[in-house]
């Protein structure tokens, strides 16, 4: 997965959020006219989802599990949503490249991983990482004719995926509430095994080019400024990465 990539594509805990499903109305395209003036949130309706993924060359790499995709904005999630749920769905079809004869479940983890979001609003956050969490157990119910259970290693792996990958912040300034840069992860795929990654953090920052800073506005003028090196992890399984992080 090229860093670059996952800047240039850019153009989308356990317990369940209560009626996740109700709070989402399909058609809905604000919450609030206060929100509207203080943040500027307007959804992007599904119709129009459907057709931005649909034009070429994004239908390619939604199409591809392995291909990464960043949505600076996620407010609920509708982009990130389709998304998911066409790259799961691909892989229900024996006619598919990721169909036939694969391990369901590492894929469709890849399908997540490749998956990135940054939004400013945490109750967005929350809703669009619980919209995620309901497709992908409801295609596992589907493949496997039972729930996926909450504790299996694979549950707790896409939770650790949601969290890592659909973040808190302000993709403009590149940093989150707290002032802090914001940290993305790669998760890089070991060539042999195929099952096995290394989880390699980075600042979302490191995507741009260094001389917008250094020649333009100082509008980002600390964006120069040194940060702390992050964390070196060892490879693991995909669907093991939960447990690679508690014993960081």
């Amino acid at each position: 997965m090229s860093r670059n990539a996952l800047a240039w594509e850019a153009w989308g805990a356990e317990e369940a959020l209560p009626d996740a499903g109700k709070i989402m109305e399909q058609n809905r395209l604000i919450k609030s006219k206060e929100r509207v003036q203080k943040h500027g949130e307007v959804f992007t309706p599904p119709w129009m989802v459907e057709k931005m993924l649909a034009h070429e060359p994004i239908a390619a790499k939604v199409a591809d599990i392995h291909a990464t995709i960043l949505e600076p904005s996620v407010g609920e999630g509708a982009f990130l949503v389709a998304i998911l749920e066409k790259r799961l769905a691909l892989l229900e079809h024996n006619n598919s490249r990721f169909g036939r004869g694969r391990n369901w479940q590492q894929d469709a983890l890849f399908a997540v991983a490749t998956m990135y979001g940054i939004e400013y609003l945490e109750d967005n956050i929350a809703l669009a990482r619980e919209r995620l969490r309901r497709i992908f157990f409801a295609h596992y119910a589907k493949k496997f004719g039972r729930p996926l259970a909450p504790q299996s290693d694979l549950a707790r792996s896409l939770a650790l995926l949601l969290q890592l990958n659909i973040v808190q912040g302000d993709t403009l300034k590149r940093k989150n509430a707290a002032g802090d840069w914001i940290v993305l992860n790669e998760w890089r795929q070991s060539k042999r095994p195929k099952s096995e990654v290394r989880r390699v953090p980075f600042y979302f920052d490191e995507l741009f080019d260094k001389s917008e800073a250094a020649e333009g506005l100082d509008l980002f003028a600390d964006v120069m400024a040194e940060k702390a090196p992050l964390k070196l992890y060892r490879k693991c399984r995909i669907h093991e990465i939960w447990k690679e992080e508690l014993g960081s």
